[in-house]
């Protein structure tokens, strides 16, 4: 049991007779104390703090003042003596979780003696999980294995030789394995039924009782001792001369038993993975590595109690092992038992890495390891929703030198490349753990034009059609970017309870624009993220020394974070994600809560960009995915649509942004025209040309300005987007050499017209015969708002005098104002 405590007392009497560890709450931090039979089977010391609170600790000896005990700890600030009193500081375990070695050191005779504490996670359920997400990463990375194009084929002996720090990320593996309610489930099952078979056993039986006599049975009726006397007349005397006969004889029959081929292989299971475990506990013993040589213990006794069960008593040792046999992969409780037994064969030779961020010395960080769980889960989606390449599945686990290599590790980047072939598009996927989104990236590039960031998980979109750097330069790229937070329990923790269901009326500033993406103080959803560890695998390349400064400084972060001091807390933000790395269409949290609602923010009116959460649980059901497989659902939908707002709105910034702006406009123009926003350098003037004073008053009359329609005409036009889309007018007459008369045009476009149709409208002249003409539609007068401006003709581009002069020209409004 677990009782909560308000002071522990840790007697040290190995050390000092009298001498305690006495801890101390501080600001109500809890404490706990659980028996033995509990502390046994979690392999954890008794005593037990809380990660996240700090406790006072006091080393006294009994009637004695002052001694020379001191209290240390390996682990930098954990650990804080007080400078007037060496015998007293704080203990603060920040993120560590685990079976925390503390030393106790004789500040004179400088010995020194471990004493454990346990840290347990602020979630209460962390044991369950640990457990079951460990698991299911053993599985995950066993299936890979036992994939047909798996990359490694040739077996590998377990070598106890090998440092304990492997043999520790082994033993792991396989406690996730034979610790899983699963492998419980699967014995419970062989022994309450086993598969018999029916077999000969031998008895002895009175002779009188056998009723047909085999050829064994003849014979001894001839040569057996023990022999009575036959009665007169029996039909033995009879027939074959016979005087007496045996009283008993051994005799065959039929009986059901366990001792089966199928029986043999799961005591001949038992006993390997007891062989295992024996061979980890002695090598932990001697590494001193005391929390894993208790956990193996544990699972020694628990294997054990399987093999002392009656039914194994009857179970012989296995001559051969056959494991093509139908009741071994078909049965209940024995085919699960076959999977571990394959699964073990491939864990015992797993090394991984990443595992030191998880389980290390006694460690348990099993927020890191959600990280890591939830990466399969992540991969096991993106690959029932796209095709995935089997050479980049392969990548995940490679042969190194000591074994088979899991290259999964916080900071490594590790991509997967797919394919999605659906509907009216084909695209391109990749989902990457730990991708690094450079800093200080100039556009067009890639990566963040801020800091450096690494999200935990992105899954980039781009159409099939072109290479992902093709895509980023184009801006036909989309990166959704997702974090893990484990010790999130509730939404609430990560978005406020009024943003789960605002108040429209709080949500109004004082020009009545609402922004579900900031809270009633105008302060943004806070998503916080801190930077992975960089970091690559030693058995692939040696890191360089870039990668090593980066390595430590990320590794500093995250220990700052751990303990409140956030460093670039803006750039921590979810909402950082999606400001900073280029072309990313939203960032969402992935936490392990129980809230049915899935809250998502849209930037826009679509889908993307946007904020959000989902809670996935590390369980065998109701995981959450489904709401997760939903929302991407949605977001392949929106790629298959070929008018989204997003997509457009791409193709407007590569367009824009593709070169570098031109000159500074900073002329007084006015700043809308026909309710849109006037753009200087993309706004066209028509200069156009009026014969005479008759032509200008029925231009003025008609509000109408013709041009000659057609490439093939001198002074003619054709049709192009800049001419379609002129916005002003800029008139002048013979002999001008400067202007004010300008006017803004109906932002319906010009109209197509026919001599006879100009003719109607009283034009002056005699247009052309057959000849049509552009007819622009003029909206009003705008001399007013360029204030009197007087603009010199000649310098325009294109302005033509003598001959020529009156042939329309087409210019920007940028180089108006500078004319």
């Amino acid at each position: 049991m677990s009782e909560l405590v308000e002071k522990l007392v840790v007697p040290l009497e190995q050390i000092k007779e009298g001498l305690c560890l006495n801890i101390d709450q501080e600001r109500d931090a809890p404490m706990f104390i659980i028996n033995e039979a509990m502390a046994t089977e979690y392999g954890e010391s008794p005593w037990q703090l809380v990660e996240g609170h700090t406790y006072e600790y006091e080393l006294t000896l009994a009637d004695e003042d002052h001694h020379p005990y001191r209290l240390n700890c390996e682990y930098d600030q954990i650990v804080i003596t007080s400078k007037r009193n060496r015998q007293r500081g704080r203990i603060n375990p920040n993120i560590f979780v685990g079976t925390l070695e503390l030393k106790i050191e004789n500040s004179v005779t400088m010995e020194r003696w471990p004493i454990n504490l346990e840290v347990r996670s602020i979630k209460a359920d962390y044991r369950t999980d640990y457990r079951f997400m460990l698991e299911s990463i053993t599985n995950h990375c066993t299936d890979l294995l036992l994939q047909l194009n798996a990359p490694v084929k040739q077996y590998y002996e377990p070598d106890f030789d090998t440092s304990a720090q492997t043999i520790s990320q082994r033993f792991a593996f396989i406690q996730s394995l034979l610790l899983s309610d699963s492998f419980d489930e699967s014995i419970s099952r062989v022994l309450i039924s086993p598969t018999t078979r029916w077999g000969d056993e031998d008895e002895e039986r009175d002779v009188r009782n056998i009723r047909r006599f085999s050829n064994r049975e003849i014979r001894q009726i001839a040569t057996v001792s023990n022999r009575i006397q036959l009665p007169p007349g029996h039909h033995l005397s009879r027939q074959y001369g016979m005087m007496d006969a045996p009283m008993r004889v051994q005799s065959v029959r039929k009986a059901e038993t366990v001792d089966t081929v199928e029986n043999r292989f799961i005591k001949h299971v038992l006993e390997v993975y007891l062989k295992f475990c024996t061979d980890c506990r002695d090598a932990f013993e001697r590494a001193g590595y005391k929390r894993r040589e208790i956990e193996a213990g544990a699972l020694m006794d628990a294997l054990a109690r399987y093999l002392n069960h009656q039914m194994f008593r009857e179970v012989s040792r296995p001559a051969t092992l056959r494991l093509n046999s139908p009741v071994l992969q078909r049965k209940s409780g024995y085919r699960e038992i076959l999977r571990t037994w394959l699964m073990f064969d491939l864990a015992a030779k797993l090394v991984w890495r990443g595992g030191e961020d998880v389980y290390e010395a006694g460690k348990r960080d099993v927020a890191t390891l959600y990280e890591y769980w939830l990466f399969f889960e992540l991969l096991d989606l993106v690959q029932s929703m796209f095709e995935v390449e089997p050479v980049s599945i392969d990548q995940l686990i490679v042969a190194t030198r000591d074994g088979l290599g899991l290259q999964l590790r916080q900071g490594r980047h590790t991509p997967v490349l797919g394919f999605f072939k659906r509907g009216n598009r084909n695209l391109r996927v990749q989902f990457s753990y730990n991708r690094s989104f450079k800093g200080e990236q100039t556009y067009p590039g890639p990566g963040s034009w801020t800091k450096t960031l690494r999200p935990d998980y992105t899954l980039s979109i781009w159409p099939a059609e072109l290479t992902i750097r093709e895509a980023e330069f184009r801006e036909l790229i989309v990166h959704i970017h997702f974090d893990a937070k484990y010790k999130i329990d509730r939404l609430a923790q990560i978005i406020s309870e009024k943003d789960l269901s605002p108040d429209p009326d709080e949500l109004e500033d004082e020009s009545g624009i609402r922004d579900s993406n900031f809270d009633k103080e105008g302060n943004h959803t806070d998503f916080d993220k801190p930077e992975s560890i960089v970091v690559d695998h030693e058995n692939i390349r040696k890191e360089t020394a870039d990668e090593e400064v980066e390595r430590k400084a990320a590794v500093e972060e995250k220990i700052e974070e751990a303990k409140g001091n956030y460093k670039n807390a803006d750039l921590l933000k979810m909402h950082a994600y999606r400001d900073a790395i280029r072309r990313t269409g939203g960032a969402y949290v992935l936490y392990p809560g129980n809230d049915s609602d899935h809250p998502t923010f849209r930037g826009f009116h679509e889908i993307i960009p946007g904020l959000g959460a989902f809670a996935i649980r590390p369980k065998v059901a109701d995981t959450g995915l489904e709401q997760l497989e939903s929302f991407l659902e949605e977001v392949l939908k929106h790629f298959l649509n070929r008018t989204t707002q997003r997509e457009k709105l791409a193709e407007s910034s590569f367009q824009i942004h593709k070169e570098e702006p031109g000159k500074a406009f900073r002329d007084r123009v006015p700043e809308f025209i026909a309710d849109k926003k006037l753009i200087p350098d993309q706004t066209t003037v028509v200069v156009g040309y009026f014969r005479n004073q008759a032509h200008l008053d029925w231009i003025m009359k008609n509000r109408l300005y013709n041009l000659r329609y057609g490439s093939d005409v001198r002074g003619g036009v054709r049709l192009t987007p800049e001419i379609v889309g002129a916005s002003y007018l800029l008139l002048y007459g013979p002999g001008e050499t400067a202007t004010d008369k300008i006017f803004e045009l109906s932002d319906d476009g010009p109209v197509i017209m026919s001599r006879k149709e100009l003719l109607e409208l009283g034009y002056p002249g005699s247009p052309d015969v057959n000849r049509s003409y552009l007819v622009y539609s003029i909206r009003r007068d705008s001399t007013s708002e360029f204030q009197g401006r007087l603009w010199k003709l000649a310098n325009l581009s294109g302005f033509k005098t003598g001959r020529q002069q009156g042939m329309p020209i087409f210019i920007k409004l940028t180089e108006l104002m500078g004319n």
